[in-house]
C-alpha cells in the first residue's frame, strides 16, 4: 500500500482505531487466516484502501459542513459521518440517485461540485470529471498531473492537495459568482469541443 503523506497516515490511523472499535474487526486474527500469503495481502490493502479513502472524503466533507452542503451516499456512508461529526450527518440526502440524469440535473443546479478522488486511484482521475464540466458546473477537484494534460488549472477548474485547500477553493467559488461562471463556461467549452463521446472515439 502507498501512504503518500502524513495527513494519509493520520486517515489510516484513525481508520483502523475506528474500524477495530466498532466492527470487531480483527487483524491479526485475519493475517493468521490460512489462505495463501498474496490474497491475504490484496484483502489487507483493499481495506487499508478503503480506510484511507473514508477518512479522506470525510475529512474533507466535514470542512465544509457549515455549507448548504448536499451528500448522497449510502446507509454505510450516513454511519461514518454521524461518527464523524453532527453538523456532517444532517448534510446526507437519502434520496438515491437511480439516473444520469437524476445525477446531472443534482450537477447543474449546484454552486460548485467537490471531486474527492479514492486514495487508491493513483493514476488517471474519476470519470465524474467529465460529467461536471460537461453541466457547466465548477469544478473544485484533487490534484491529478493527467487531467492538466486536458484541461488548464485556474481557468477550467480549480485543485486542492489538502482538506483546507478543498475548504478554501469552494468557499472562493460561492463567494465570487463571475469565477464560478468564468469556469464553468471554460469546462463546458472544452468538453464540448473535444471530449465529447464523438471526439474521444475519433
Amino acid at each position: 500500500i502507498s501512504i503518500n503523506s502524513d495527513l494519509e497516515k493520520k486517515w489510516l490511523f484513525d481508520g483502523i482505531v475506528n474500524y477495530k472499535k466498532n466492527y470487531n474487526f480483527d487483524i491479526e486474527g485475519f493475517l493468521s487466516q490460512k489462505i495463501s500469503r498474496f490474497k491475504t495481502i490484496v484483502n489487507l490493502k483493499t481495506i487499508l484502501d478503503d480506510f484511507i479513502s473514508t477518512q479522506k472524503r470525510l475529512t474533507i466533507l466535514d470542512k465544509l459542513s457549515d455549507l448548504n452542503l448536499e451528500v448522497y451516499g449510502t446507509k454505510t456512508w450516513l454511519g461514518h459521518s454521524f461518527m464523524r461529526s453532527s453538523s456532517l450527518f444532517s448534510k446526507f440526502k437519502m434520496t438515491p440517485i437511480m439516473t444520469s440524469g437524476v445525477l446531472s440535473r443534482l450537477y447543474q443546479r449546484s454552486r460548485v461540485a467537490l471531486s474527492i478522488a479514492h486514495h487508491q486511484a493513483q493514476s488517471g482521475f474519476p470519470i465524474r470529471i467529465f460529467d461536471i464540466l460537461g453541466t457547466g458546473t465548477p469544478l473544485v477537484t484533487d490534484k491529478h498531473s493527467e487531467l492538466n494534460e486536458l484541461f488548464e488549472e485556474n481557468k477550467m477548474f480549480l485543485s486542492y492537495e489538502s482538506p483546507e485547500e478543498a475548504s478554501e477553493s469552494v468557499r472562493r467559488i460561492i463567494k465570487d459568482k463571475y469565477l464560478g461562471a468564468s469556469l464553468g463556461r471554460a469546462g463546458f467549452e472544452a468538453i464540448k469541443n473535444k471530449h465529447t463521446f464523438t471526439s474521444r472515439v475519433d
